[in-house]
């Protein structure tokens, strides 16, 4: 999927720092904690002495990247890119699966070229959903795809009945679970129940899993309920008894 999450900075001239609230989901941006199996994003300063935006170039996903790494209680994690462009840098990374079973808490720390940064502990969380994003003008709608994986927008609205996929990140634990930085290869679903609303209706949901293909990417199967109203309909996954950030889905 291409809906990203890119930013970017200077050179570095110091150890990484982690900023405050800097570990965030990687697609909703919320803090609070880190999800086994996500996509997370750290910011900070002085995180690479790279430039520009750098994209892992294969799967599985390698632990370092351009002499970066991403610490999880002491565990490289896979990174998905190394971003540092106009004053602005980030790191994508993948949340190791093993954190489940380490306690309720978790270390993050940066390491470039050798030189460590701060630590930072954050809370270890069953799950916290997200979903990926884009933004026309000042409305922002769901990455969410019709069944011949076209996106259902604004001129290719939903319709009631149909069954869309909704990509997203930080379901929590999935069965069976893959390697980390591994692609899921076939259905791996969610172990707890995700439910979907659109339009403050529920929305049957035919599959909660991880996207076949990618690391750390879920995707929700749901049918689009009958008798809602035509335009922008907000969409919220809840699993585990934590609900996403709203996105639109337009419907006609």
């Amino acid at each position: 999927m291409g809906f990203g999450i890119t930013q970017a900075g200077g050179a570095a001239t110091a150890a990484p720092a982690i900023v405050n609230i800097g570990i965030v989901n990687g697609a909703s941006f919320v803090t609070g904690g880190i999800v086994p199996g996500e996509i997370a994003t750290v910011f900070g300063t002085n995180l690479t002495t790279a430039t520009g935006i750098n994209l892992a170039s294969a799967l599985p996903l390698a632990t370092q990247l351009l002499n970066v790494q991403v610490l999880v209680n002491g565990t490289a994690a896979p990174i998905f890119a190394v971003d540092n462009v106009n004053g602005q840098e980030q790191i994508n990374f993948q949340v190791p699966y093993e954190v489940a079973g380490m306690g309720s808490t978790a270390t993050v720390q940066v390491v470039d070229n050798g030189s460590a940064g701060n630590t930072i502990t954050v809370p270890v969380v069953a799950a916290q959903p997200g979903m990926f994003t884009y933004t026309v003008g000042t409305t922002t709608y769901g990455a969410i795809l019709h069944a011949d994986y076209t996106l259902a927008n604004t001129n290719s609205p939903a319709t009631a009945g149909e069954t869309v996929q909704i990509f997203c990140t930080g379901l929590g634990a999935v069965t069976p679970t893959p390697t980390d930085g591994v692609a899921a290869a076939g259905a791996s679903t969610t172990v707890a129940t995700a439910t979907v609303t659109i339009g403050g209706a529920s929305a049957a949901v035919a599959y909660a899993g991880l996207a076949p293909g990618f690391v750390g990417l879920y995707q929700v199967n749901a049918q689009v309920p009958s008798g809602l109203s035509t335009g922008n309909q907000p969409v919220i996954i809840t699993i585990s008894g934590t609900q996403s950030s709203i996105a639109l889905l337009p419907v006609r």
